[in-house]
């Protein structure tokens, strides 16, 4: 019979048992670590497409966002993702890349790296028109990802185990 995966014991240092049942407080912690994380990865995200628009990547954005605002200020406008224009992104890839960091390091524990595999390859090719133009984008979607997979791949290592019962 298989093994299923649980959060770690680790995650459980300091937990007030009068509050939650552990598996509940558990869940609670890694749910709030991969917020965390997915926030810093927008954080990163909107800096680099920040630092793409001020040197003249986007030219497409030139008339819908400052270029000659601080890369903060353009950082601030990606990451808020609301500017009344096409090129909003609504909080969308923040959404996919929780579910990403989520649900990863269960796919590395368990060995189904395949089907992350399949996943970023449908993710890459359902914009290679696009990366093929602009390879900013291309590899500001590669470092992330990347960041992803590592992140991902070291919460696998420390905070899931195989539970029997």
């Amino acid at each position: 019979m298989p093994a299923t995966s649980s959060i770690s014991p680790i995650l459980n240092l300091g937990r007030p048992h009068f509050f939650c049942t552990p598996s509940v407080w558990d869940g609670l912690l890694y749910f709030s670590l991969c917020l965390v994380i997915a926030l810093f990865v927008r954080v990163l995200h909107s800096f680099m497409k920040a630092w793409g628009v001020k040197s003249g990547e986007h030219e497409e954005f030139s008339n819908v966002y400052n270029p000659n605002g601080t890369v903060g200020e353009l950082a601030w406008t990606f990451f808020c993702g609301f500017n009344g224009d096409r090129h909003d992104d609504n909080w969308i890839p923040f959404g996919i890349g929780f579910l990403e960091i989520f649900v990863y390091p269960f796919l590395f524990h368990d060995g189904q790296v395949n089907i992350i595999g399949a996943w970023l390859v449908f993710k890459t090719i359902a914009q290679w028109n696009t990366w093929a133009k602009k390879h900013g984008s291309f590899n500001r979607f590669l470092l992330t990802n990347l960041f992803n997979l590592i992140i991902s791949y070291i919460i696998a290592l420390n905070f899931i185990v195989d539970i029997s019962h």
